[in-house]
């Protein structure tokens, strides 16, 4: 994999629960859990309608060198100010171990 072709900062995130010591209260936060570069490649673009409101749904394949953790579908992915759902995550077909396609999608308002 060409590093010139991976242009973009993502940043991994999984939702972490913590308990306040003193009220019990449990709060739920995102936690960076790997940054990479990245090549993001948007694939679609719909609208949609939900609950009255409408909304463009983007979808993209984002491809990035193999990563020091698990990524997984429960995680959520960072660009700048663009938040992405993750869906899926494909290994490279040769070695399974060079590189990962993550398949995600934004949902924009508007």
């Amino acid at each position: 994999m060409r590093a010139g072709s991976l242009r973009q900062r993502v940043s991994f995130q999984s939702l972490v629960a913590t308990q306040n010591s003193t009220t019990g209260v449990v709060t739920e936060s995102w936690t960076e859990a790997w940054a990479c570069w990245a090549n993001i490649m948007p694939t679609s673009a719909k609208e949609l309608i939900k609950a009255g409101i409408e909304q463009g749904l983007l979808t993209a394949l984002v491809t990035m060198r193999y990563p020091y953790v698990n990524i997984l579908p429960s995680m959520r992915m960072v660009n700048g100010s663009k938040t992405y759902r993750v869906h899926g995550i494909v290994p490279d077909l040769k070695t399974g171990n060079e590189y990962l396609t993550v398949m995600v999608s934004e949902v924009v308002d508007g």
